[in-house]
């Protein structure tokens, strides 16, 4: 089971450039005796009810030798701690760090060892810009109730290499104890290190060596839509630094570089920029149109960040050079996300635009803090263009991003802009609702049995365009139309069946996606005698209430504004005439606005209903009324028609 973070793995590594079980009573030299009250143990005693916990935790890392040796003990006392048996390690670029040395045992409750003699699996848990990072999973042997799992293994990062390193102190899971240490190769005098929800002082140097221990750690709560790990997991980031800088000298240093190290990259106006843009472009085209054919042509590369794993073994075997200028990119014919924006910036800027690049962070993995010290925090390039008095800011080096929108990722984010006097700090705005629109229409037939027979229209407009073409893109026929199903009936009664038509079109990024799909629901209207009984809320599944715990420990945070919109048609048999009708619903605070409506007329039923999210993020202490918000919303599932048979 995963207790660590991918955001703290990215913070160093990208700026680098069947199982067999056996039986054993025999404690081996490696392992820490274990006694006899933590094999009896039956719950946690400092914190009642835990599905399992931490007993000791140890990461030791030395620069000089390159290695970072990690070790846990972990008590299960129940069946879902049982989960835990599926251990996972740190993920590392398997072409700079290797994990090996890994090592499992389980305990029983009597004392007999479980030895983990199997294969640890291999597991590609992210790709970008050309870095790839994988993990490795062990499934521990025999683990029940009552069984103690351990786990070792080193990972190395190469001998004397200066490394900005992260410890992710905090876990899912309550920690007895831990232990960590870091033995910098250049010494403790230029060693520093920022600390995230951990008193600087419980750092302690002992000689060369820098060491935190912890004692009796509750574990972080998860929550439905949660702030990013990194601002609720304790942990603390190393650097080498010979001096300390401000704040604001090292971002000015920092952009700096990197504007000079895209500067280098660019290499304005060769000859293959040339072509593209003569060929390209109009002497009569407009900014905005100048724009969007740059912006369809990068599209149109082969972008490697998506690229099969057989692509990337074929790039690798075939020893196909790394992308070092605009012009390469345009000769191979492929570059990786920020490759591609630098090919656009260079275009755009070729074709007389004002544009520029910023740099952000991620706000699904961390949000940027300027006090710690390290460029690692914004590695995504996205584009900025002025045009027309406007700031549009761009992505094409993402695949199906539509023109104008940016993946809700990069955006109400603090980016760090590339300026030729000085960098400097931007706002990236909030996307506006409109941005991530889902449509849902449906045109029914009511039949005399209850059931409900047409056809429904689901249209997915900029992000969530984006998000399914993305999540699709790699299936076949058959598995996308799977999908595609299944996600509609997770909006519909459970007993309806689902099929889908077709769907307008999987590869382009600027127009919305539109499925279409028949439908045949038995059983929807519940008819008694003369009375028709007929829910109103079609897809009432799309609007489920998440927040359903009685308290809340973070704030929350939604990934962007999105609206829903529902537009249903029933028709109804002409000896049915309508009794009472639902209540119009109408909510609107500062979080977002709700709007249901039911009609009828000639014998049709006419249901609409629009939820807008506007705000992103707020405070737990407001989390009485987000939750009381959308409780309401989720109440409207159950609101019926009472339809009347016409006396003969």
């Amino acid at each position: 089971m995963k207790i660590r973070a991918i955001p703290a793995l990215l913070w160093c590594v990208f700026f680098l450039f069947p199982v067999l079980a056996m039986p054993s009573r025999a404690h081996a030299s490696d392992w820490l005796p274990v006694s006899q009250q933590d094999l009896a143990m039956k719950d946690n005693p400092k914190h009642k009810g835990d599905h399992a916990m931490i007993l000791w935790r140890e990461v030791q890392f030395n620069e000089i030798t390159g290695t970072e040796e990690f070790y846990v003990r972990i008590k299960v006392f129940d069946e879902e701690g049982g989960k835990y048996g599926d251990y996972v390690t740190e993920a590392v670029d398997p072409s700079m760090v290797t994990t090996g040395n890994v090592r499992g045992r389980t305990i029983h409750p009597d004392g007999l060892v479980v030895l983990f003699a199997g294969n640890a699996l291999d597991q590609t848990v992210l790709k970008y810009n050309g870095a790839r990072l994988v993990d490795k999973t062990i499934a521990l042997p025999s683990v029940t109730p009552g069984s103690i799992l351990e786990v070792r293994y080193t990972i190395n990062w190469g001998v004397n290499v200066l490394l900005e390193h992260y410890w992710q102190v905090g876990s899912s899971l309550f920690q007895r104890k831990a232990h960590f240490s870091i033995r910098p190769s250049m010494g403790a005098d230029f060693l520093r290190w920022h600390t995230v929800l951990i008193p600087n002082s419980q750092m302690k140097l002992n000689g060369s060596v820098a060491t935190l221990d912890i004692e009796d750690m509750p574990g972080y709560e998860q929550e439905p839509f949660m702030p990013p790990d990194s601002t609720v997991i304790a942990g603390v980031y190393f650097y080498h630094a010979a001096e300390v800088l401000s704040t604001d000298d090292f971002w000015k240093q920092e952009g700096n570089e990197w504007r000079h190290e895209v500067e280098a990259y660019k290499n304005w106006l060769g000859g293959a920029e040339k072509r593209e843009l003569a060929a390209m472009l109009s002497p009569t085209d407009t900014n905005l149109v100048k724009l969007q054919k740059i912006y369809d042509r990068v599209q149109s590369f082969k972008n490697l960040n998506y690229a099969p794993e057989k692509t990337l073994k074929e790039i690798h075997r075939e020893k196909q050079k790394y992308n070092e200028s605009i012009d390469d990119i345009i000769q191979r014919g492929y570059g990786w996300h920020n490759q591609l924006n630098r090919l656009f910036l260079g275009l755009a800027r070729g074709a007389g635009l004002d544009a520029t690049l910023v740099r952000v962070p991620d706000r699904s993995e961390a949000y940027l803090d300027k006090t710690l010290l390290s460029g690692g925090q914004i590695f995504r390039e996205i584009v900025l263009v002025r045009a027309d008095g406007k700031n549009i800011y761009l992505d094409p080096g993402t695949r199906f991003c539509p023109f104008g929108v940016l993946p809700w990722e990069y955006t109400s984010v603090i980016g760090l802009q590339m300026d030729k006097v000085s960098p400097t700090w931007v706002t990236v705005p909030t996307p506006d609702p409109e941005n991530a629109r889902i449509s849902r229409k449906a045109v029914l037939q009511l039949q005399k049995d209850g059931s409900v027979q047409g056809e429904v229209n689901i249209t997915f407009f900029g992000h969530e365009a984006m998000d399914r073409r993305l999540a699709e893109r790699d299936l076949d026929d058959a598995g996308r139309k799977k999908d595609m199903e299944d996600l509609l009936r997770a909006w519909l009664p459970a007993n309806g069946t689902v099929e889908l038509q077709k769907v307008s079109d999987w590869q382009t990024s600027n127009l919305p996606l539109v499925a279409t799909y028949q439908v045949n629901i038995p059983g929807y209207a519940g008819v008694t005698g003369r009375r028709t009984i007929l829910p109103t809320a079609f897809f009432g599944g799309a609007y489920v209430n998440p927040f359903k715990a009685s308290r809340r420990t973070n704030s929350i945070v939604f990934p962007l504004p999105y609206i829903d919109a529902d537009d249903v048609t029933i028709n109804m048999a002409p000896d049915l005439h309508i009794e009472s009708l639902p209540n119009s619903k109408s909510q609107k605070n500062g979080l977002g606005e709700f709007l249901a409506e039911c009609k009828s007329e000639n014998g049709v039923l006419h249901a609409t209903r629009q939820f807008t999210l506007r705000r992103i993020s707020l405070e737990a202490k407001y989390y009485p009324a987000v939750q009381a918000f959308f409780g309401q919303v989720a109440t409207t599932q159950d609101e019926q028609a009472v339809l009347v048979k016409t006396a003969k």
